[in-house]
């Protein structure tokens, strides 16, 4: 992304109220805890590594799914 990094567009994601439910997944090149931690300290949903592997992506999609059900029964 031209100008904006991943840290830059969780900040402004978690800073409109509006936008604040959306799950957030940093997605980074980077493996080291710092940065996981950074990402958890900001408000990220979570957090993966490139290469991806398939089934670590398979896993956050379920736990998103998992979460938006829950959240759905408890206000419907």
């Amino acid at each position: 992304m031209p100008n904006v990094n991943g840290w830059s567009t969780l900040k402004a994601i978690r800073g409109h109220e509006l936008f604040q439910q959306i799950p957030v997944y940093m997605y980074s090149t980077s493996s080291n805890d710092r940065d996981r931690k950074i990402a958890d300290d900001r408000g990220a949903s979570g957090f993966f590594t490139k290469p991806y592997r398939f089934e670590e992506v398979q896993a956050i999609a379920r736990q998103v799914i998992m979460k938006h059900r829950e959240q759905e029964s408890t206000y419907c």
